[in-house]
């Protein structure tokens, strides 16, 4: 039998000690069986704790998912491909190929390119007859059209840039990163559309009569934020 077991009962018929003592044992073990009811009746607080989180992960569970709308083409731009395609079949909708900021390298006069890195991307806007070109160890590269806000489409090179990273260029290790790379005609597109170091664009994909198109789309800028002063994302 242990303490928390006992009675008052209990506690008198195993001492014999008569007078005060007796009275000042029976009241502590009068407090001790008091406190003993009152912690049995009070719930563990984990217990407690626990139920309340099961009770917030059931409703987390139960609650409907929903998935971020896809990107909506800006309007003037879809006007672009729309009068680009009269008269001609639009074999392929605009689809986002990557949204990204540009980088030092992206709008330099010196580099005239807009680097996308192959990581970053799905490479399913290619047929295969392109994807063997780009593939080629030399000159490996695909005639594409870039159409501004304007309607304008200049015509530039979709190329495939394979890159050594860090020291692998130096003790001729196989560490390397693949980019995909427009370029031709791209200072051009910075200029006129006012492209700068930290901006945020999206680069669109079409076809019209089977011919690979992109769009730059700017995106409105984010007050407060920086852009960073180097880098080239590839």
């Amino acid at each position: 039998m242990g303490f928390r077991d006992l009675t008052l009962k209990d506690v008198e018929d195993l001492f014999t000690i008569e007078g005060d003592k007796l009275d000042v044992l029976a009241a502590t073990a009068q407090c001790a069986i008091q406190l003993r009811d009152a912690v049995e009746e009070t719930p563990p607080p984990a217990a407690a704790e626990s139920s309340s989180s099961a009770a917030g992960r059931s409703e987390r569970q139960n609650s409907p998912h929903h998935d971020p709308p896809p990107p909506r083409l800006p309007e003037e731009f879809r006007r672009a491909i729309e009068e680009m395609a009269r008269g001609k079949e639009l074999t392929a909708p605009a689809t986002l190929v990557i949204q990204k900021e540009l980088f030092r390298t992206d709008v330099s006069k010196n580099h005239n390119r807009l680097s996308i890195p192959a990581s970053q991307i799905s490479d399913g806007f290619l047929t295969e007859e392109e994807r063997r070109r780009l593939g080629a160890r030399r000159k490996g590269r695909v005639d594409v059209r870039v159409v501004e806000a304007s309607g304008e489409a200049v015509a530039a090179k979709l190329c495939r840039w394979v890159m050594a990273k860090g020291e692998g260029r130096k003790r001729k290790r196989k560490t390397t990163s693949c980019s995909y790379v427009i370029n031709g005609a791209w200072n051009e597109i910075v200029e006129r559309n006012v492209l700068e170091l930290g901006m945020e664009v999206q680069l669109w994909c079409f076809r019209i009569d089977g011919e690979l198109c992109f769009l730059v789309v700017p995106l409105p800028a984010n007050p407060g934020v920086a852009g960073p002063d180097a880098g080239d994302g590839a």
